[in-house]
């Protein structure tokens, strides 16, 4: 059968007796991290108590990233509360709805076993296995993502391509935009399948309808964006700013190690089996790009692989700026070993799901950061290493901050902010960042700034050794305690408390 032909639908009873086993083991594997999740000894990231933070002021966007997982963890809290486990309990369901989408992606544009194997591989990858332990912005765009190009694949081979399929498109597009701004790189997908691939194009286009449906995802997608780009608008486009600052195109435009160390992680993530098979795959135009069915997974896979390949060398990458990759990848990899190196697939379950297991029992056994179940792992092999200390910290913290009831906490770190919203339990407004202005570069800058007034004392907590331009604003300063600093701000500088008295203002300066 031709890629592009339509396909017969099964019967509802037969996809489900299908996708049962499925749903099953995916359900089994989520639930044994949501298990893991309520013994794990990992304290939260600064990043991820900044999301928290997040949800206690509910808003349409925030300095960094749009809303979504701040109102993701919003609505966890209201089911469970605010423990660790329950403000990353969403992802582990997330990445199991992903799975689904890709079960069904892979059916669709396949067979059953593809869609089967792609959605185990899926979530037995390296870096969704990691990512189920924390929580961060990935997850939901991956699942909104996943939803679109399912939606994609239904109307691509559905004979009468209804309207309700053009609605699940815009709607996952304009929700993976309210998680990450890559989301666009679905909408370069969507637009150069039109453009370059003509048997998509007939098949998504054909007649008014065609033209009718593409327009309302477009208008949907708008419409559930808008208040981001309003909120944006009204705060100077700092996220959009900030996004940009991300990519830091500036000074030298050649780092072959950054490039070097952006495609090795990639093998951690995805798994060394599965992204070897990948590359080899590409790097073969002539064996895929005669079958739709593999055009439209390049098209959701090389755009923003490649993009994020040239910026790891002419800048930087994070490992997981190509997250969303692995959706189509992972359908793309399973539909060629499948039939073809079941040996290479089996070997990949293996080193994928030994990885997979060790990262799930882990944290289960984390004593201290670099320590599990009492061994020592070497210098920089642990995971989980910024994960430990920030419970210890901020009680320090806030067992000082009882001895001067009424005084606010201030500091110069995004990181230290955070995480003593979460674990100093400080009143939501008495916690402040110092910022001289003009240049808002963190999210505490922007929301909760020291008030330039001058008057008042605080409780200043910082990590940096180099503080003197901020105590010189005060009338006097006393140093209360040097706290051992987490191990991701670096241990060889402890964290400074001291009280300072008589703020004189951001210009003003003490002789």
């Amino acid at each position: 059968m031709s890629a592009t032909e339509p396909r017969i639908a099964p019967t509802s009873a037969s996809r489900l007796a299908r996708l049962g086993p499925v749903a099953a083991l995916l359900a089994a594997i989520t639930a044994a991290r949501l298990i893991a999740l309520f013994f794990s000894g990992l304290d939260l990231h600064p990043d991820e108590a900044q999301y928290w933070s997040w949800s206690r002021a509910l808003d349409w966007g925030y300095f960094s990233k749009p809303p979504m997982v701040g109102w993701i963890i919003a609505g966890a809290g209201a089911v469970c509360g605010s423990a660790e486990a329950c403000i990353r309990a969403p992802v582990s369901l997330l990445h199991m709805a992903t799975a689904l989408a890709i079960y069904g992606i892979g059916r669709r544009l396949y067979d059953m076993r593809v869609g089967a194997v792609a959605a185990l591989a899926f979530i037995t990858l390296p870096g969704v296995a990691f990512s189920a332990n924390v929580v961060s912005t990935d997850p939901p765009l991956m699942t909104f993502w996943a939803l679109g190009l399912y939606a994609l694949v239904r109307l691509q081979h559905a004979p009468a391509r209804p309207l309700a399929w053009w609605v699940v498109l815009g709607g996952a597009v304009g929700f993976g935009l309210m998680s990450k701004y890559a989301m666009l790189f679905f909408v370069i997908g969507l637009a150069f399948l039109l453009v370059f691939d003509g048997v998509c194009r007939r098949r998504l286009l054909a007649g008014r309808q065609g033209w009718v449906g593409l327009a309302l995802a477009l208008a949907i997608a708008a419409v559930i964006y808008a208040p981001n780009l309003l909120w944006n608008m009204a705060q100077g486009f700092v996220t959009f700013a900030h996004t940009g600052s991300n990519a830091n195109l500036r000074g030298s435009l050649f780092h072959p190690l950054e490039l070097a160390e952006f495609l090795l992680s990639q093998f951690g993530v995805f798994g060394p089996i599965l992204f070897a098979a990948l590359v080899w795959i590409v790097l073969r135009p002539r064996a895929w790009w005669g079958d739709g069915r593999t055009r439209l997974l390049a098209a959701f896979v090389l755009p923003m692989l490649l993009t994020i390949t040239v910026l790891a060398l002419l800048s930087r990458a994070n490992a997981n700026w190509a997250a969303p990759v692995y959706i189509g990848a992972s359908i793309w990899v399973a539909a060629v070993l499948v039939p073809l190196a079941t040996r290479w697939l089996r070997w990949s379950f293996i080193i994928n799901g030994a990885v997979a297991v060790a990262l799930l029992v882990m944290p289960v056994a984390a004593s201290g950061p670099g320590v599990y179940a009492g061994l020592r792992l070497p210098a920089g092999a642990d995971p989980f290493a910024s994960y430990h200390g920030w419970r210890q910290f901020g009680g320090a913290v806030a067992a000082l901050s009882a001895g001067l009831p009424g005084v606010p906490l201030l500091s110069d770190d995004r990181k230290v902010i955070a995480a003593l919203l979460y674990y100093a339990h400080p009143p939501m407004g008495n916690i402040h960042a110092w910022h001289p202005g003009p240049k808002v570069d963190d999210h505490f800058k922007l929301t909760r700034p020291l008030s330039p007034r001058a008057g008042g004392d605080v409780l200043f907590i910082s990590r940096f050794p180099e503080h003197a331009h901020i105590r010189d604003r005060f009338a006097s300063a006393t140093e209360i305690a040097a706290l051992e600093a987490p191990g991701s701000l670096g241990r060889g500088h402890p964290i400074r408390v001291i009280h300072l008295r008589g703020f004189l203002g951001y210009k003003a300066a003490r002789p």
